[in-house]
């Protein structure tokens, strides 16, 4: 995880040098081994070094071609180094100290623009064709890496971070009210707007061409919803599925120093770290939180079930000192938004300890719940695919445990009879509308953003949910949201299960592999995979583990003083928030709160919190 500046002057005046510098400053924790930036006629670009991989060891940004009629910043990781290195004809003695700067711009010579397509990873980069006045900025296809931007009639800024562009003084120093509206929502989707006035997000798979002032935004992968996979049993499509989460965390274990493993005691992360043993030089280290005190939190025993079946150098973190809020006074604030994590003081310890162990990569196993999001359409999409067995072993199962009534509050049934609607609305009249965002004012509806959130339309594509849940920008978000408070202890996080092979493969599956009513199994295909991989407590495992009960000590802990700030601006909530509403979650205890109120209460808080820290 890198920080990459650039700027151009569209009337090829000089960079203001302050201005650039400051804002250079401001991405400096994302590096930590050495930087460089370099001032030209009317441009300059920048880069923070964080070397995670032994060919980035050493190298200087911008990577320039040996024309010098090419410039390239590159922050991120390119997985699929060695189909690239072969289809480049680069022989195995210059690859092995090629960093991936240097590949992505010998690509680039070869293929220009098509070479996005043909990466695969978490990437952002930003090309400077100084000859032909083109500057390119590109993100990977899932958006694990970021990228902002500013433009207007002076001047193109694109950056690590927005708050960085912010520290150019001739940049507008304006909150996005849009965008306060969005969060205080609770809203899923969302655009590519930012907290800040004309700042912009760059999309996810998309890629940026900015030349004499016109910027064009333009798409270079989009998943294709009409390639199905199937096979003749489920064990096919299981060992499918591991031969592609291999290759996944193989390609994510290359690192200078040894790769952890971020492991609770659920199958998604146990998963990661059994695949990943086998790449692991030396044992495997695992970090895990557990409790004493918390012991509906504490995951201990499913732990120890793995590190009994696994050689590993088990690091655990007792979480019962690190309660969300516990750090209220002094919280990790991204400058760059809220803080939605209300666990983040338990993960910044963590972090800590990963540090502190001689790790600065971390695998960890979330998301993969986003992978499974399609799984109520089992039911249609076993009656359209004509699988009889498997169709009648779920419904026998459904029916034995909820009746046949119960069928009816069944998601998978739902779902099946959903094309019936129409003619149910016909005879019987349309059901009654329901306002999700009831406790937000007139003004604050009118802000939200109105479209699905995603760079296409799902609509029409069968799991619209499984889409917006992997490819949204929520989730893109939060996958990077994270990286204000990992790079600041410089620790990379890489996410295995957004892996793009991996993605493609889950959306081209039919929904009866992602569960199974049969034994009430979710995650299915995975638990297949899985076996004889995972110690049989694992893979049979049912229970949630909530954290909950941490949640209402903290809050009841820090009531008071959390109160006070949200009293203190109650006019200002006023424009988003009924008041009425507010005064009522107030005068709660967090375990009574009903609904999106814990959600509400936590995103007020946090808003002010940043606020009151950015917009002095």
């Amino acid at each position: 995880m890198s920080g990459i500046l650039f700027q151009i002057n569209h009337n090829g005046s000089p960079i203001d040098r302050k201005n650039f510098l400051n804002m250079f400053s401001r991405i400096e924790h994302r590096g930590g081994d050495g930087s460089n930036h370099v001032f030209m006629e009317n441009a300059a670009m920048g880069c923070h070094y964080f070397w995670t991989t032994p060919e980035d060891v050493g190298e200087i940004q911008p990577a320039i071609s040996k024309e010098r009629d090419i410039y390239l910043l590159l922050d991120g990781r390119i997985d699929n180094r060695p189909e690239l290195i072969s289809d480049l004809d680069i022989d195995q003695k210059e690859a092995s100290s090629l960093p991936d700067a240097g590949l992505v711009l010998k690509a680039y010579q070869k293929w220009q623009e098509r070479i996005f397509a043909k990466l695969v990873g978490s990437f952002a980069a930003i090309l400077y064709l100084p000859a032909v006045k083109k500057i390119l900025a590109v993100r990977d296809q899932v958006g694990d890496r970021t990228l902002f931007y500013y433009n207007d009639n002076s001047k193109f800024i694109i950056s690590s971070e927005p708050y960085s562009i912010l520290a150019n003084s001739e940049v507008p120093q304006k909150l996005n009210k849009n965008k306060v509206a969005e969060y205080l929502a609770i809203k899923h989707q969302t655009d590519n707007s930012t907290y800040f006035q004309g700042i912009y997000e760059l999309l996810p798979g998309h890629y940026m061409l900015c030349r004499e002032k016109k910027t064009a935004l333009k798409k270079y992968w989009n998943f294709n919803f009409s390639e199905k996979v199937r096979y003749r049993n489920h064990n096919e499509y299981a060992e499918h599925l591991l031969e592609i989460l291999d290759k996944s965390i193989s390609s994510k274990m290359r690192s200078v120093k040894p790769p952890g493993i971020m492991m609770s005691g659920g199958l998604d992360s146990t998963a990661i770290a059994a695949i990943a043993a086998k790449y692991a030089k030396g044992r495997l280290k695992a970090f895990s939180y557990v409790f004493n005190k918390y012991k509906d939190c504490d995951e201990s025993g499913y732990i120890d079930e793995f590190c009994n079946m696994y050689d590993t150098d088990s690091f655990r973190l007792n979480g019962d000192d690190y309660l969300p809020l516990v750090d209220i006074k002094n919280p990790c604030v991204s400058p760059n938004f809220p803080n939605q994590d209300s666990y983040q003081t338990l993960k910044n310890e963590l972090y800590r300890q990963v540090k502190k162990s001689g790790s600065n990569i971390l695998l960890t196993g979330w998301y993969a719940d986003q992978l499974f999001a399609g799984e109520e359409h089992w039911l249609k999409e076993s009656v359209r695919d004509i699988q009889i067995s498997i169709l009648f072993r779920n419904l026998k199962s459904l029916v034995s445990r909820r009746g046949l009534l119960g069928l009816r509050n069944e998601s998978s049934v739902r779902t099946a009879l959903r094309p019936f609607r129409n003619i149910k609305n016909f005879i019987l009249g349309p059901p009654p509308t329901y306002d999700k965002y009831s406790y937000m004012t007139p003004y604050a509806k009118s802000l939200l953003f109105n479209g699905n959130g995603w760079n296409s339309n799902p609509e029409g594509t069968g799991r619209t949910g499984q889409i917006l849940n992997v490819l949204g920008l929520r989730t893109a978000y939060d996958a990077s949201a994270c990286s204000h408070c990992t790079t600041g202890v410089n620790i990379d996080f890489r996410y295995p299960y957004r892996d793009i092979r991996l993605i493609e493969y889950f959306l081209k599956l039919p929904a009866y592999q992602l569960h199974d009513n049969s034994d009430y199994k979710n995650k299915y295909i995975l638990r297949n995979a899985m076996k004889g991989l995972l110690p049989a407590e694992i893979l049979e495992r049912k229970k949630i583990t909530l954290f909950i009960e941490l949640l209402d000590q903290s809050y009841n802990t820090n009531k008071k003083d959390m109160n006070r700030l949200i009293k203190m601006h109650n006019d200002e909530l006023g424009e988003y928030i009924e008041n009425n509403i507010l005064n009522v979650i107030l005068n709660k205890n967090y375990k009574d709160f009903e609904g999106l109120e814990s959600n509400l209460f936590w995103s007020t808080y946090t808003y002010l919190e940043w606020k009151s820290r950015i917009f002095k």
